[in-house]
């Protein structure tokens, strides 16, 4: 997992890619296979490859339910099917993020995406930042 991370880190996207795939091969059931099948998807998002993006974040959310990559995952599923041009089932990743874990760090991120594709969410954002501007 180390050496896929690294390769990752470095760029080199087709050695972590393997890494990361005899890493969930051999160790199937730990919160690491998780981290590797999310990275799997990150690679595929960064080489564009979008229905490969989709199918392995949906393999991070169906597989590792419990993980706290969920919600990134779904997140960016739905950055990948807007890139696709399938709006509503991005919109649906969107409000899942936004309602299911409103404090996670990507929910406002994913409020934006709704508001931007005029969707409503029904849970309350969070605190409201202040907009008295710094000097």
């Amino acid at each position: 997992f180390v050496d896929a991370k690294r390769d990752f880190d470095g760029g080199n996207y087709e050695l972590a890619l393997q890494g990361f795939r005899e890493y969930l091969k051999a160790y199937p059931n730990t919160q690491q296979a998780a981290d590797a099948q999310f990275k799997i998807a990150e690679i595929h998002a960064r080489r564009d490859n979008f229905e490969e993006a989709v199918k392995s974040y949906d393999a991070v959310i169906e597989t590792y339910p419990d993980s706290s990559n969920v919600p990134a995952a779904r997140y960016m599923k739905g950055v990948a099917l807007l890139k696709i041009g399938r709006r509503s089932d991005a919109a649906r990743e969107f409000k899942v993020v936004a309602e299911k874990f409103p404090t996670h760090e990507l929910a406002p991120k994913a409020r934006d995406y709704l508001k931007a594709l005029g969707i409503t969410t029904t849970q309350a954002p969070g605190p409201k930042k202040s907009s008295a501007r710094r000097r």
